[in-house]
């Protein structure tokens, strides 16, 4: 059996998730039960998940409480397991989700009820003793559920995703096998517990304290996302040089792949006039999403739609979005498409918010979607003509949204950066602009500044040429559309990933 350790994992059923690395899990899950692995996901419950915004006329957004708990009636509960905290008895129940031979285990924590209202909500934390308990929990509970109900003897390995979920690495016995997986060069991916939570909650008293070292040291192999992200982790982490390797993300083709393009591909050969006449319908049903946010769009289907959808933070660089638009506002020639929402602590999110919200406001031809999620993205990442995918080079490690995109045929001008160079040919399926840095940069330096004053010079001349073929020669810029469908399918086909991460044990079944 192969377990998955967790913060999040987002799958249709059950839209509890953060962002990418819960749908990615999600992705994983969805494939890993088409292929029949044996395959078990642990993460915690979130009842009030994780953050939700409303409209408001003083604030621009204030967040919204949502109860999940409504989601269990389609679970399994199991009886409940058993750990201490801080000398705390904590109850939690499984409920199990299954799919063929894959299942995910969420572990609701019932009580005391004060710890119960501290884990209820994913990465939203008081100060930072919420997170150390909330992950020690999601690690002992682990640890239990392997133990009592799995036995760690029928384990055949054990993936810890992300720091936060690799505590677990000090428990299991040294016959197990564990790997972590990175999924972020961003220093909140590698967090630091203090020495008195891990030396009493674990036993350990060793000096050092960032998860990543920690669980780096007890892994056998550790992973990160793309091949730049593997060069990044590289120089971030030297000692783990021997252990360090890379499987690029994909995406589930049956979960981001519209059923009139899926319908098409299965045909074989690619008609050209079939997959217009396709994006055009798909484009149709993204308008009519468009219009439930604002009935006054300029809804020409003839204009080019163009797609900006992710975490509202500073290295994804919206305001990239926010200038593009102004400058361009004066020829209304594209249709913008804003998505995404941001942590309630990040106070610059907040304001990309409420800059997106005037720009819907102030513009006929931009809408904004406060509540992106993830049947939204599958709207518009089959809707769209065009999609940007802006991060600072050397802090995404690997971005999913264009292979969504682009298997969808729907191309991406992207910045160098995560995944996308390995994917994206320039010219042929989709475009690139501005730098290609492989190593962070103080996003608030002058040097940031610099780079970001060149990259958006690039973007902006590369987005008005992008235009001009769209208008000028649409026959070759369907050419790019077609380009991007008969590539990226086999190329970021969840089921590729899957293999890599597991092959021996898909082998051993056959």
């Amino acid at each position: 059996m192969i377990v998955s350790i967790t913060p999040e994992i987002g799958i249709d059923e059950i839209p509890i998730y953060a962002g990418g690395l819960g749908v990615l899990e999600g992705d994983k899950f969805v494939e890993a039960s088409k292929l029949g692995l044996e395959y078990t996901v642990l993460t915690l419950f979130y009842r009030r998940g994780y953050i939700y915004y409303k409209p408001d006329p003083q604030r621009g957004y204030v967040p919204e409480e949502r109860d999940f708990t409504y989601l269990l009636d389609k679970l399994r509960k199991e009886d409940p397991v058993e750990v201490t905290f801080d000398n705390t008895r904590i109850m939690a129940t499984p409920y199990v989700y299954e799919k063929n031979r894959a299942r995910i285990i969420y572990f609701y924590v019932n009580e005391p009820k004060d710890v119960a209202e501290k884990i209820d909500r994913l990465y939203i934390e008081d100060d930072f003793s919420v997170a150390e308990l909330k992950y020690s929990v999601l690690a002992k509970l682990s640890f239990e559920y392997m133990d009592k109900r799995i036995g760690f003897s029928n384990i055949d390995v054990v993936d810890m995703q992300e720091s936060f979920a690799s505590l677990i690495s000090i428990m299991i016995p040294h016959s197990v096998r564990r790997r972590l997986i990175i999924h972020t060069p961003g220093p909140w991916g590698h967090p630091k517990f203090s020495h008195e939570t891990l030396a009493r909650e674990f036993g350990y008293i060793d000096g050092e304290t960032i998860l990543t070292k920690i669980s780096g040291k007890r892994s056998e192999k550790i992973f990160t996302v793309s091949e730049k992200h593997y060069r990044i982790t590289r120089a971030t982490f030297p000692e783990f040089e021997g252990k360090l390797d890379y499987v690029t993300n994909g995406v589930s083709l049956d979960r981001w792949m519209s059923p009139r393009i899926r319908e098409l591909v299965s045909k074989g050969s690619v008609d050209k006039e079939e997959f217009w006449r396709i994006h055009i319908e798909n484009k149709k049903d993204l308008l009519n999403l468009l219009r439930s946010y604002k009935r006054d769009i300029d809804g020409d289907i003839n204009k080019p739609i163009i797609a900006w959808a992710r975490r509202l933070t500073r290295y994804k660089r919206p305001y990239f979005m926010i200038r593009l638009i102004e400058d361009t506002s004066h020829s209304n020639e594209a249709i913008f498409v804003l998505g995404g929402k941001t942590h309630p602590k990040d106070l610059e999110g907040v304001g990309y918010m409420k800059i997106f919200k005037e720009l819907h406001e102030e513009y006929r031809n931009v809408v904004y979607l406060h509540d992106y999620d993830v049947e939204k993205a599958k709207i518009i990442l089959s809707g769209a003509d065009l999609l940007l995918f802006t991060p600072f080079p050397g802090w995404e490690a690997s971005g999913t949204s264009f292979m969504k995109a682009g298997v969808n045929g729907i191309p991406t001008l992207a910045s160098k950066d995560g995944a996308a160079i390995e994917i994206i040919r320039d010219g042929f399926n989709g475009w690139f602009f501005g730098s290609d840095i492989d190593y962070p940069i103080d996003l608030y330096s002058s040097s940031a500044s610099e780079i970001d004053q060149r990259d958006y010079k690039d973007l902006f001349n590369r987005y008005q040429e992008i235009i001009s073929l769209y208008y000028n020669n649409l026959d070759q810029y369907i050419n790019i559309m077609i380009n991007a469908l008969e590539t990226f399918p086999r190329e970021v086909d969840m089921s590729r990933v899957i293999k890599e991460y597991y092959s021996e044990f898909i082998r051993s079944r056959t």
